[in-house]
């Protein structure tokens, strides 16, 4: 059985210059780190989990989360 653990920003608002991932390679039972980078055509924003209700006079973007920070982070605990 394998499990996800992703390494979220501790930061509100940040560029990201470059992302290493050799050390989570070398720990034991790691099968496999990625970064956006990696995702290469599955990187893409996908649906919201937890939808806002509707609201009058308002659209609501429904496809604003992607999976993994590419480039800065926008929020703290944003994935990447």
């Amino acid at each position: 059985m394998l499990h996800v653990a992703f390494l979220r920003s501790q930061v509100a608002h940040a560029k990201i210059v470059s992302i290493d991932v050799s050390s989570a390679l070398q720990r034991p039972g790691v099968v496999a780190a990625f970064v956006a980078g990696d995702l290469g055509d599955y990187w893409q924003p996908g649906p919201l989990l937890v939808p806002p209700p509707p609201i009058a006079g308002i659209v609501c973007h429904q496809r604003t989360q992607v999976p993994l920070a590419k480039g800065k982070v926008r929020h703290v605990g944003e994935p990447w």
